[in-house]
C-alpha cells in the first residue's frame, strides 16, 4: 500500500510468510517504509521499521525461534540501480534471539550500521562499520553464560560487483572483481575462559591483469581459562598470531575455477575444462611469481614458545611444485615435554592419544633440530630437486608436515 504524504510516500509492504525446505514459517508483519525522492535519479530516502517480534514456527505450529527488538532507527539512502542501499545509519537497542529448540538466547543491547558506498557501473566502493555492544549468550539448559563487550566489523570494498558476488554463486563479471578489506576486533569474551582481545584482518586487493596480492591476519592475547581443573588447560595457547601474505595469487583463474566448481553443468567437457584449468595452474602461479610468506605463524603460554617463519613459491619444474623455506624455533619444549608426561597416567583413552601425539612431535624435533634444554631451532627447505631438507638432512614429506603442523 503507497500513500501520498508532504514530501514523502508511507509505503506499508504485505504481511510475508518465509517457508523453509523443513516446512518451518517464518512470518513477518507488515514493514513500514517512508520514502522520499533525493537529487540524484534512482535514489530514495528511507526510514524503515520492522513489525516486532518476527516469529518462526516448525510444521506443526510450535515455536522454535523468534527476534525481538526494543528500539529501532533505520535511515538509508536506497539505489535502484543495485536493488539496495548504498548509505546506512541503522541503530538497534536491545535486540534478542531466542531460539527454543536449543534453548538458547542471545541478547545484544545495541547494534549500530553506518555505510557510505558509492556505486559506479554497479559497483560499490567505500566503507561499511558494522558495531555491537554488550552481547551475552545463555544457554537456559546449563545456565552457561557468555559475555562479550563489543564486536567491531569494518569492511571497505574497492569497486567491488558484491551484488553479483552474493546472489549469483560466484557468476559475476570478473571486470568488476573489485579489492576488499576486512577488519573485525572482539574485546572482553567471558565464558569458560576470559580473552581480552581477538583480531581479524583480510586485504584483497583489487585485481591488476588477473593478478592480486592477499593478505590475512589473525592474532589474540590474553587468554586465561576460568575453570583451573580443566584438564590439559595449561598447555592451551594463550598468545596467537598468525599473518599470512598471498602474493601475486592469479586470481582470475581461482574464480573461474569455483565458478565451474559450483555450476550445474556436469557434462564430460565441463570437466574437461575444469582439469585443464587445474592442470594449468601450477604453470600460471609461477609465471606470475605466485608466493607465500609467513611473516607470523606464533604461539605462546608461559610454558612454550614457536615462531615460525617463511617464504613458500611457486615452482612448476619442482615435483613438489613449490620451493622455499621455513624457519621454526622453539623454548621451553623440555618443560612442556615433563608436564605432558606427567598428565598421561590419570588421562583419558583419548586424552593420552592427544598427548602421545604432542610428546611425538616433540621427540621429533629434539631429534633432528639443532639445540638442546627445549630451545631448537629448525631450518626447512623444499628445493628445485623435490627435495625436502631438515638442517640440511633430508626428510620425507610426512616427516616435514609433523614437523609444521
Amino acid at each position: 500500500n503507497i500513500e501520498k504524504a508532504k514530501g514523502y510516500y508511507a509505503v506499508t509492504l504485505p504481511e510475508m510468510k518465509i517457508v523453509d525446505a523443513d516446512e518451518s514459517v517464518t512470518t513477518i508483519g507488515m514493514i513500514a517504509i517512508n520514502a522520499s525522492p533525493t537529487e540524484k535519479p534512482k535514489n530514495w530516502k528511507m526510514a524503515v521499521a520492522l513489525p516486532m517480534p518476527i516469529v518462526t514456527n516448525d510444521k506443526q505450529g510450535e515455536k522454535i525461534n523468534q527476534i525481538d527488538i526494543g528500539k529501532q532507527q533505520f535511515i538509508g539512502i536506497y539505489d535502484e540501480d543495485i536493488k539496495n542501499f548504498s548509505k546506512l545509519a541503522v541503530s538497534y537497542d536491545d535486540v534478542k534471539f531466542s531460539n527454543y529448540t536449543d534453548n538458547v538466547i542471545i541478547d545484544t543491547k545495541n547494534m549500530s550500521i553506518i555505510s557510505d558506498l558509492q556505486v559506479a557501473n554497479k559497483t560499490l566502493s567505500g566503507p561499511t562499520d558494522i558495531v555491537l555492544k554488550n552481547i551475552t549468550l545463555a544457554d537456559t539448559d546449563t545456565n552457561k553464560i557468555t559475555t562479550i563487550k563489543e564486536i567491531e566489523m569494518v569492511a571497505e570494498y574497492d569497486g567491488l560487483d558484491i551484488i553479483s558476488l552474493v546472489q549469483n554463486n560466484y557468476n559475476f563479471d570478473l571486470k568488476k572483481l573489485g579489492g576488499i578489506k576486512f577488519k573485525g576486533e572482539v574485546k572482553d569474551i567471558e565464558s569458560d575462559f576470559k580473552l581480552s582481545k581477538i583480531e581479524f584482518e583480510y586485504d584483497g586487493e583489487k585485481p591488476k591483469n588477473g593478478i592480486s596480492d592477499q593478505k590475512v591476519k589473525i592474532k589474540y592475547d590474553g587468554l586465561k581459562s576460568i575453570n583451573k581443573n580443566q584438564n590439559m588447560v595449561e598447555f592451551i595457547p594463550t598468545d596467537m598470531n598468525l599473518n599470512f601474505d598471498f602474493n601475486k595469487l592469479p586470481i582470475e583463474q581461482l574464480i573461474k575455477l569455483g565458478q565451474m566448481k559450483n555450476s550445474s553443468e556436469k557434462t564430460p567437457s565441463a570437466a574437461m575444462n575444469m582439469l585443464q584449468i587445474m592442470t594449468s595452474l601450477p604453470i600460471k602461479m609461477t609465471n606470475a611469481g605466485t608466493n607465500i610468506q609467513i611473516d607470523n605463524f606464533d604461539f605462546r603460554n608461559e610454558m612454550y614458545s614457536i615462531i615460525t617463519r617463511g617464504n613458500l613459491k611457486a615452482d612448476a619444474e619442482s615435483p613438489l611444485m613449490m620451493i622455499g623455506n621455513i624457519d621454526l624455533e622453539t623454548t621451553g619444549l623440555d618443560k612442556t615435554e615433563t608436564a605432558l608426561n606427567a598428565k598421561l597416567p590419570n588421562a583419558s583413552k583419548q586424552e593420552r592419544s592427544a598427548i602421545q601425539q604432542a610428546i611425538n612431535k616433540i621427540n621429533f624435533v629434539q631429534s633432528k633440530c639443532a639445540g638442546k634444554n627445549g630451545s631448537y631451532k629448525c631450518n626447512l627447505v623444499a628445493n628445485k630437486e623435490g627435495k625436502i631438507m631438515l638442517n640440511k638432512t633430508e626428510i620425507t614429506m610426512m616427516e616435514a608436515l609433523q614437523l609444521i603442523k
